[in-house]
C-alpha cells in the first residue's frame, strides 16, 4: 500500500497523470478487496477460538478492538 501511495503521489508529474492515478487507485482497491476477507475471518475465528489462545479474554477484546478498528479503516478507502 505504501508503494501505491507514492506511485499516487508520483503521478502528479507526469503526462497523462489522470489515467494513472485511475490505475493506480483501482489497483489500490484490489490490495484492499484481498486484504479485506482474510482479516474478517481471522479476526470471527479469534473471537470463537480464543479459549485455545494463550490470551486472556480481555487481551483478546483488545485485539479485536484494534481490529474493528483497521476493518473500518478499509471500508471507508
Amino acid at each position: 500500500m505504501n508503494r501505491l501511495s507514492i506511485q499516487m503521489s508520483q503521478q502528479t508529474r507526469r503526462t497523462g497523470s489522470k489515467k494513472g492515478r485511475k490505475r493506480v487507485l483501482r489497483q489500490m482497491k484490489k490490495l484492499v478487496g484481498v486484504v479485506r476477507g482474510p482479516a474478517r475471518r481471522h479476526r470471527e475465528l479469534l473471537d470463537r477460538h480464543w479459549e485455545q489462545t494463550e490470551w486472556t479474554r480481555p487481551q483478546v477484546d483488545q485485539i479485536l478492538r484494534w481490529l474493528d478498528g483497521v476493518l473500518e479503516l478499509l471500508l471507508r478507502a
